[in-house]
Order: C-alpha cells, then structure tokens, then sequence
C-alpha cells in the first residue's frame, strides 16, 4: 500500500521555496510559483495547468498545446512505493534523480525538487505515481477535464 505523505505540497513549498531562493541548478523562485487556492477542490500551484493524484502521490504540471510537452513541477510527491509495471527507463531516471539530489527521500514520500520536462505524459505521470499511467487519462485540469481532451482539440480534422 503506498502511504500518503503526512507533508501537504503548500508545506512542502512554503518550507523550500521562497523568494529569492533557488534550487542547485535550477531558477529561482519567485512570487508567481505559489500556490493559489481554488473556491473548491485543491489549491493549484498558480502555473500549473494539469494535476496529477493517487494513492497519496501528489503532482503539479503545466501542458503546452502546442508542443505536447508537459512540465513536471518541483515539489510533487512521488509514492515511496514502485508498483508493478514501471518501465525500466523511469525506474532508472527515478535513481539517477535520487542520487543526484534531484529527488529527495522524506519520512513517508520522495520530493521531486527541480522541474523536470517529458516528452509525453504517461511517463511523467509515472515517475509521479510510481506504477504504470496512462497520463492523458490521469493529467488532470482545475474543472476535472483529462488532458486528452486537449489532445483531442488539437488534432485536426478533415470535412470531406
């Protein structure tokens, strides 16, 4: 069973992130990359365009249409446990973030603390989760719309 992290993402921030601070390798952080709070459901990071949840994983992310690239941002808790499925190639990036500091090991969770940027979402999903996503299904807007509606809208179609 993965626990969840008993640390919530705003105080995982709000102790490693403030103004004017950075992360080794990273931009620093500024007022903009907070956390915003929604009238209803969880507060969002305010670039954030897409979340990610389950089993007590926690992650934030931001979409471009254009690109289909997503960006997985610093501070999303990964599950501790690796669920069966976890393609070798993000098991292997999970260790070499780990051993690079770029993930770090909490009491109950790892803390993903750089940005990190995929090519698609499954895999980004994945590392979050920590098992195997289908990350258009899983990603998922402030209003609750998966992100494969945003890759259905951005597929052309034909009037014949």
């Amino acid at each position: 069973m993965i626990s969840a992290c008993r640390k919530t993402y705003e105080d995982w921030l709000a102790s490693n992130v403030t103004p004017n601070s950075s992360f080794e390798g990273t931009p620093s952080a500024d007022p903009e990359r907070s956390i915003v709070p929604t009238s209803s459901g969880p507060s969002w990071r305010q670039e954030a365009t897409h979340r990610i949840t389950r089993g007590g994983a926690e992650g934030f992310g931001v979409f471009d249409p254009a690109t289909q690239l997503i960006k997985v941002l610093s501070g999303a808790r990964i599950a501790k446990a690796r669920k069966k499925g976890v393609p070798d190639r993000i098991a292997q990036l999970f260790d070499e973030l780990l051993s690079a500091g770029g993930i770090i090991e909490e009491e109950d969770c790892y803390r993903l603390k750089t940005d990190t940027d995929w090519m698609r979402p499954s895999p980004a999903g994945c590392l979050v989760v920590n098992q195997s996503i289908n990350g258009w299904d899983a990603w998922r807007a402030q209003d609750g719309a998966a992100l494969q509606t945003l890759r259905s809208a951005a597929t052309p179609t034909l009037d014949c």
